[in-house]
């Protein structure tokens, strides 16, 4: 399902989007927040991934225009990251 278009969101989550637009190589969220938002690609894509002790990026999944992110992280207790890899998200 793409969910690109608030219209195409549950009613119940249309009235409390929030849009926010970020640069390429951003980050939308840093691993020591809380989970709160869930995240919908707009436009471009943005890549879930961490950062091991020696500085090396390991990716775990990329999120494209019209799917959601970090749902699952509303349901644990845990931290996460993602960085923009193009522009414009909604949260």
């Amino acid at each position: 399902m793409n969910f690109s278009e608030i219209n195409q969101l549950p009613a119940a989550l249309q009235p409390v989007v929030v849009y926010q637009h970020l640069s390429n190589g951003q980050v939308l969220f840093h691993r020591s927040e809380e989970a709160r938002l869930i995240y919908v690609v707009k436009v471009g894509q943005i890549r879930l991934l961490h950062y091991t002790t020696s500085g090396q990026s390991i990716s775990h999944y990329s999120v494209h225009t019209g799917e959601i992110c970090a749902e699952v992280a509303l349901f644990w207790k845990t931290t996460r990251v993602a960085r923009s890899q193009k522009n414009q998200l909604k949260s």
